[in-house]
C-alpha cells in the first residue's frame, strides 16, 4: 500500500496532464478503500458490544404520566 501511495504521489508530481488526474483518482480510491478497512476491522473488535449488553439497547426510561381517575373508574375519589 505505501509503495503504491509512493508512486501514486509521483505520478501527481509530475504534472502530466493525462497521468496526473488518473493518480489522483486512485489515491483517494486507496485511501478510500483504507478508512474503509479501518471502519470495518474497528466495528468486528467493538462494534458488538451495543449488542453484548442488552442495558445499552434498552431506552432510557421516560417517566409515566400522572394517572388520573377516569369516568370509568368503579370507585369514588376519597
Amino acid at each position: 500500500m505505501e509503495e503504491a501511495r509512493r508512486w501514486y504521489r509521483e505520478a501527481i508530481a509530475g504534472g502530466h496532464p493525462e497521468a496526473a488526474p488518473l493518480a489522483r483518482s486512485a489515491l483517494r480510491d486507496l485511501e478510500r478503500r483504507e478508512e474503509d478497512l479501518r471502519r470495518a476491522e474497528h466495528y468486528s473488535r467493538y462494534g458488538y458490544l451495543a449488542y453484548a449488553d442488552p442495558s445499552m439497547m434498552r431506552p432510557s426510561p421516560t417517566p409515566e404520566p400522572e394517572s388520573r381517575p377516569s369516568e370509568q373508574d368503579p370507585s369514588p375519589p376519597q
